[in-house]
């Protein structure tokens, strides 16, 4: 780089660390729980591969397979083998791909307004935008930095080869192919290459006359692009990432109006900055916002015309703002209706129109008073001041969910969105009642809105009270009758009740709309199991371990199912390699206790036993396990030492005195059996076994010793 290049580099590094410095202190937020966090996928390089191939894979986690950007994916599983799961290192990227694509934004502003101070000046306000926050302090945001990246990269080498010696250096043009093909592997909004670069030759006035002849230099980048969406289509059978927002025509216009208008005025007003945007999404041409975005829309078209022959460059970045903005107004549905992130991409066509202003207004430098030059650039020096402390202010905001979703509940406290997610953030944290204080806010903002009732419901389930928990996921199923998480809940409560037809029923239809939950598989599976049908329930584990491998509760449920159809060779084989991670995991030892045992191996099922009660103090089935397997041995002595001394922890345990009872009875010591027996049915009227066993002791014991 030339010394003027590198200055400009060095100063755009400096207001960028000033800016997003902290976001090296924040942690994982929103969606990279799901997609760094809980994404087993890309903790192995050798995954790569599915990432392009595999919509379970494309996009880090099940939830969000109907996205298709596997470059972001890769970036995951190489910054997870460089540092694990340390967040510092995936923000401290996105800080730094921030930083070159502020400088790309210079390079490609000196180039086409050929002013490199009012080029800086452009890209040092990119740099600092505080709408560009989300996308820098988000780290699921790479892939919109990414895309960017590609894309400007690919422009400016399009631009290098047009200007090289009759195009001859063919590298350049071979870079910007390249390239436009990791913009849209990154992001949707690469398919818009092509029509940049024919935008960009339009406005050479020495290529508008030949831009029909040109059509052998655009058919490489039309092949890349065609061959990109029909991949994207074989491998994801489908473009949307959800219903419409809207079936009626009008009310889609009205919403392409008004998001572009939420673009113009992010760019230029950049306030009220939240994860959560107040936008409606419902609204038709007649109405007074939808007609106001209307004439915001006409009047940048008309300036655009108006402007062409005199200030080319205006009109080629309100061009290019249209052409980038056009995947992410929902014409194909996608997630959000709008996001602040959506602007980042197309920003640099925004600041493209507003170099060509500050450009043309140069020229009539001569005319206006010296000192005003002066203070126009001390009125953007301030600009880029205020922008900075707005962005510093805004990253505190990102330093967690809490935070997060906290700062959308000052700026609109009557979302019931941003109040469930801060909701449960609370929960997360066991507050439950600032949880629940959130929960009713939500509802009083929208009285039928379904998560707030189910996030209700948890926290009555948290606080043991069953009966207004489940009137709280009823009341989410009568709101939303498919919602997966009120139906898993109720099943929790009935399986709680010993209902097992009801759970089972419940967890099914939470299956029905989340066919590859890893709870929901799980949650089938325990009751076929508790209901005694093992072979259909180590299904479901097997299913619920194929959809999240690292869902410990399954892996101990599938050792059960194993167990509970004696094939005990391969439940040791299993929980050893579960072991091997997981070396002190008391139930995965009781599990090997048990297969030993079913394989007769009593010594290594007692070592088994002895661990697992070391592992967990509080757990009572090992240590009961490894009673009963003294007993089986005749060493009533060792059992009746560690049956009491689960019953002095847990003195309501019937089932262990009942096997109490049982040991004193075998070393003839009766009326002790006897006195234990009538503990247990005092303490449980209704247990048989105690009963029963009882019954006989006493009829046994009544013909031979008086017995009070």
């Amino acid at each position: 780089m030339t010394p003027r290049l590198t200055n400009a580099f060095f100063m755009l590094a400096v207001l960028v660390l000033l800016c997003y410095a902290g976001t090296l202190r924040a942690g994982f937020v929103y969606d990279d729980h799901l997609m760094i966090e809980e994404n087993v996928s890309i903790r192995s390089i050798r995954n790569v591969p599915l990432f392009f191939t595999d919509p379970a894979h494309t996009s880090g986690a099940k939830i969000f397979e109907q996205i298709y950007r596997p470059l972001r994916t890769t970036a995951y599983a190489l910054q997870y083998r460089a540092w694990g799961l340390n967040p510092v290192g995936y923000h401290a990227v996105n800080v730094i791909i921030h930083l070159f694509n502020a400088f790309l934004v210079f390079l490609f502003l000196s180039h086409i307004v050929s002013a490199r101070a009012t080029a800086f000046v452009c890209a040092a306000l990119f740099a600092v935008h505080p709408a560009m926050t989300e996308t820098v302090a988000w780290v699921s945001c790479l892939s919109e930095l990414l895309c960017m990246l590609f894309y400007l990269g690919g422009l400016l080498c399009y631009l290098k080869w047009r200007r090289s010696a009759r195009g001859k250096n063919r590298l350049l043009y071979v870079a910007a192919l390249v390239m436009s093909a990791l913009a849209m592997l990154s992001k949707e909004m690469g398919v818009t290459f092509l029509v940049a670069v024919v935008a960009l030759d339009l406005w050479d006035e020495e290529l508008r006359p030949q831009i029909l002849k040109r059509w052998r230099w655009y058919l490489p980048f039309l092949a890349v692009t065609v061959a990109y969406l029909l991949i994207r289509m074989n491998i994801m059978s489908y473009f949307a990432q959800r219903e419409p927002w809207t079936r009626d025509l009008s009310g889609i216009v009205a919403l392409m109006v008004r998001s572009i208008a939420y673009y113009v005025r992010l760019f230029i007003l950049p306030v009220r900055l939240s994860i959560f945007p107040r936008f409606e999404t419902e609204g038709s041409l007649l109405e007074a916002s939808t007609a106001l975005s209307a004439g915001l829309v006409l009047c940048l078209i008309a300036a655009a015309a108006l402007l062409w022959r005199r200030h080319g460059p205006f009109t080629l970045g309100i061009a290019l703002f249209f052409v980038l903005v056009l995947p992410v107004l929902n014409i194909i549905p996608i997630q959000a209706a709008v996001a602040e992130r959506f602007l980042y991409v197309p920003s640099f066509a925004l600041f493209l129109a507003v170099a060509s202003l500050l450009r043309s207004l140069e020229h009539f430098r001569e005319r206006l008073p010296k000192n005003l030059d002066s203070v126009a650039w001390g009125g953007l020096s301030i600009l880029v001041f205020l922008f900075s402390l707005n962005t510093i202010s805004r990253v505190v905001d990102w330093r967690d969910d809490l935070a997060l979703f906290s700062s959308a509940v000052r700026i609109t406290p009557d979302d019931a969105r941003a109040r469930i997610a801060v909701g449960k953030e609370h929960f997360f944290r066991e507050d439950y009642d600032s949880a629940e204080a959130e929960c009713l806010a939500a509802l009083r903002a929208d009285p039928r809105n379904a998560e707030a009732h189910v996030l209700l419901g948890s926290i009555f389930l948290k606080r043991g009270l069953t009966g207004p928990a489940e009137r709280e996921f009823k009341a989410a199923l009568a709101v939303e009758p498919l919602n997966s998480g009120a139906s898993n809940s109720l099943g929790l409560i009935y399986k709680e009740r010993g209902k097992l037809n009801e759970a089972l029923s419940a967890f099914q239809a939470a299956l029905e709309r989340s066919p590859t939950v890893s709870e929901y598989l799980n949650n089938v599976g325990s009751v076929l199991l508790m209901k005694g049908d093992a072979a259909a329930a180590l299904d479901y584990f097997t299913r619920a371990l194929e959809s999240r491998p690292d869902n410990w509760e399954a892996s101990r449920n599938l050792a059960s199912a194993l167990i509970a159809l004696q094939r005990y060779e391969e439940a040791i084989g299993f929980i050893g390699q579960l072991l091997a991670e997981r070396p002190s995991d008391a139930r995965l030892l009781y599990f090997l206790g048990r297969a030993h045992e079913g394989r007769g191996n009593g010594e290594a099922a007692k070592e088994a036993y002895e661990r697992a009660s070391v592992a967990d103090p509080a757990d009572i089935w090992a240590p009961t396990a490894l009673a009963n397997l003294y007993a089986q041995r005749g060493e009533y002595e060792e059992a009746v030492l560690i049956y009491r001394r689960i019953l002095a922890r847990y003195p309501g345990a019937v089932h262990q005195r009942v096997a109490l009872a049982s040991a004193f009875e075998e070393m003839g010591k009766v009326n002790a059996a006897i006195e234990e027996l009538r503990i247990a049915v005092r303490l449980n009227p209704q247990d048989d076994t105690a009963r029963r066993e009882l019954e006989r002791i006493l009829g046994r014991a009544g013909g031979t010793r008086d017995v009070r």
